[in-house]
């Protein structure tokens, strides 16, 4: 058993200017937690989007990259937003781009552990295979990304920093303690050696912490300090080698 302890990331600050008058920094991001799930037998994944902070959400708009070689869109659901096939942008399915916008006159409050909707992916016909945790991305192509808070004078920008799969033979294998008071330990299991990439943001989508190496296959311990962080509070970590990704949560008390 190794202990791997992640290194703190020194504070940047990027900011780049979208089309239009307002500049977007990174604590002008707001966090879309998602949920993966994987049907083992139809091979069908459904990827739901919440936002877990508590805010009133008058309306979303994006365009959301993925691999057309590997995936195939083949719808939604909808969740606490009701989403038609009008909310959406098709046209360019072949290059693996969806544009997803909506608004509502009233908001709805986010956070409070319900969904707000969900994607449909399928294996492509051509690809070999598809590891956990596919790959979603928001580009700055179509739909500018911005989020709409009431009580926000500019929108913000919305960031994916947290999934969990829902799948058999994960890559982590413990945390504990979670909550935890001065540290917690993450376990994670690597069947074949990989590239391994662990990140640590805040519920804004700033990153914290972050770590990578390339690691034999073993088992491995990620230890994560309460020096490490500038504040107790929710947190959320990613954890990726070159074919599987998985998310979570991670919450420290005082």
């Amino acid at each position: 058993m190794y202990n791997w302890k992640a290194i703190k990331k020194g504070d940047v600050n990027h900011s780049h200017r979208l089309s239009g008058s307002s500049e977007r920094k990174k604590y002008e991001q707001i966090a879309i937690d998602i949920l993966e799930r994987k049907g083992e037998t139809s091979g069908l994944m459904e990827i739901w989007f919440e936002i877990i902070k508590v805010v009133e959400l008058e309306g979303l708009q994006k365009t959301i990259s993925f691999d057309p070689s590997h995936l195939k869109f083949v719808g939604f659901e909808s969740g606490k937003i009701k989403l038609t096939e009008g909310n959406f942008g098709m046209s360019q399915l072949s290059e693996g781009l969806l544009g997803l916008s909506w608004s509502a006159p009233k908001g709805i409050k986010t956070g409070e552990g319900t969904a707000l909707f969900a994607l449909k992916f399928e294996k492509a016909e051509k690809a070999e295979k598809v590891g956990r945790g596919v790959d979603l991305y928001i580009v700055e192509r179509g739909l500018k990304p911005e989020v709409y808070i009431a009580g926000e004078s500019n929108p913000l920008n919305p960031n994916f920093v947290s999934t969990k799969v829902e799948s058999e033979g994960a890559l982590i294998s413990y945390i504990r303690p979670n909550p935890f008071n001065r540290s917690t330990a993450i376990g994670l299991n690597l069947t074949e050696a990989s590239e391994v990439k662990f990140r640590l943001y805040n519920p804004s989508g700033m990153e914290i912490l972050s770590k990578a190496g390339w690691y034999e296959s073993g088992q491995y311990e990620i230890s994560i300090y309460s020096e490490d962080l500038p504040n107790p509070g929710l947190y959320l970590y990613s954890l990726s080698t070159g074919v599987d990704r998985e998310f979570g949560r991670l919450v420290h008390v005082k």
